[in-house]
């Protein structure tokens, strides 16, 4: 089998390991020709320190950003572990949001595909879709991994739907927002003791405040930690740049102004409510004629899951979002993301800009800001952040393209 080109873009420093191949790091050779033929050839550091120990089946603590390999961290031993003759659930990764277990779910069977018997024995379980089509598909594909929702999943087990008594590994992406909630954490305790007593645990999150580090205490055993996070709050290879914009109605004049001059691939724009949502997506519709698409928290689950892979398909270019949307969309063609409302929260606005420069490439986030109340909020970000954001330059041309080019052979369109 030949290799796919290796991608040989540059890397910020976060995410550019030491050289490791995964072929080094004692895997089934079947899993690293599977991964092999993903171009997964050379792990990341947080994969680099993770994969070793979660073989060993220890309990996992680790700290990493959002589009560094931490999914692979978790999915490659677990690949390496799953035994398809057994015809249980072997493994459960749980999430906070649906899109972000689909998201997983697809990685899932991307870095499977070449592992027999893994890749039609992946199930998604998550709110939207009704308890009978769930059933039926557990009886159908008798999966050996399942990604779930904490909410959904601990229905199933109250309802005696499905059965975990033999899983012996449990994920929790994202964890910081499951445990600082008290019901997703009521619903993560409850999963985990429904599940095998001897099962290995392991938490991945980007911060480690108070909530978390009480969790590792009260219910993980002798947990490694593992912290491949920079103390500062902020993303490597993201230029961040802020407009001063008279007033809100000049917002998308300015935001016709950077299509037509920036080389934006694909792009995502962030607004504060659903209503605003759809009003911007109408007016790039209408006036940019640029296919674009909108998501937000009142489109039903089929109609979310639609966005979410025409815009991953690069079918559209660009995607109209609220927060719903700051976690669980991993395309390495968003090379540009654009805060047309001024988030409420740094945290917000740190995992609204992350999704461009995926995986350690380079993007621009622009945030418009109009009026005191938004100039306020943006003071507190950068002071909370220490990582100031630039004034737009009035000639577009000074951003250089080195700032958020990707490669011509990434574009579908």
């Amino acid at each position: 089998m030949s290799l796919p080109t290796q991608d040989n873009r540059e890397q910020t420093e976060d995410i550019r390991g030491s050289g490791v191949k995964f072929s080094q790091l004692n895997l089934k050779p079947y899993l690293v020709t599977s991964l092999q033929a993903v171009n997964f050839i050379t792990a990341t550091p947080i994969q680099e320190k993770t994969i070793p120990i979660a073989l060993t089946l220890v309990d996992i603590v680790a700290r990493a950003k959002n589009g560094t390999g931490k999914t692979g961290a978790f999915l490659i031993p677990i690949l390496n572990q799953i035994k398809p003759q057994i015809n249980t659930i072997q493994a459960v990764i749980v999430v906070n949001t649906r899109e972000l277990a689909m998201q997983i779910s697809s990685v899932t069977q991307n870095l499977g595909k070449l592992v027999n018997g893994v890749q039609n024995r992946v199930m998604c379980l998550v709110g939207g879709n009704s308890h009978g089509d769930d059933i039926m598909r557990i009886n159908q594909y008798n999966p050996s991994i399942l990604i779930a929702t904490t909410l959904k999943l601990r229905v199933f087990l109250q309802e005696k739907l499905i059965n975990l008594s033999q899983t012996k590994i449990l994920v929790a992406d994202e964890a910081d927002k499951i445990i600082q909630q008290h019901e997703p954490l009521a619903d993560l305790l409850i999963i985990k003791s429904h599940m095998h007593k001897d099962h290995q645990t392991m938490i991945f999150s980007a911060t480690y405040q108070s909530e978390v580090q009480q969790f590792t205490q009260l219910h993980m055993t002798n947990p490694e930690f593992i912290n491949c996070q920079q103390d500062k709050l902020t993303l490597s290879g993201i230029t961040q740049y802020v407009a001063q914009v008279r007033q809100q109605d000049l917002k998308f004049k300015l935001l016709m102004i950077l299509f037509k001059h920036l080389q934006i691939r694909q792009a995502i724009i962030f607004v504060n409510s659903t209503q605003r949502c759809e009003q911007i997506h109408h007016l790039v519709q209408s006036q940019l004629e640029i296919p674009s698409s909108f998501v937000h928290s009142k489109l039903t689950q089929f109609e979310r899951s639609k966005v979410f892979h025409e815009f991953s398909q690069q079918n559209t270019r660009i995607l109209v979002a609220t927060d719903l949307y700051t976690r669980g969309i991993d395309i390495r063609t968003v090379n540009v993301v654009i805060n047309f409302d001024v988030p409420r929260y740094a945290d917000d606005y740190l995992h609204r800009i992350g999704r461009c420069g995926r995986f350690g490439h380079k993007g621009l986030a622009i945030t418009f800001q109009s009026g005191p109340a938004e100039l306020e909020t943006c003071q507190a970000i950068d002071e909370m952040l220490n990582s100031p954001m630039i004034p737009l330059p009035s000639d577009l041309k000074k951003i250089p393209n080195s700032q958020y080019a990707i490669l011509d052979s990434d574009i579908k369109f």
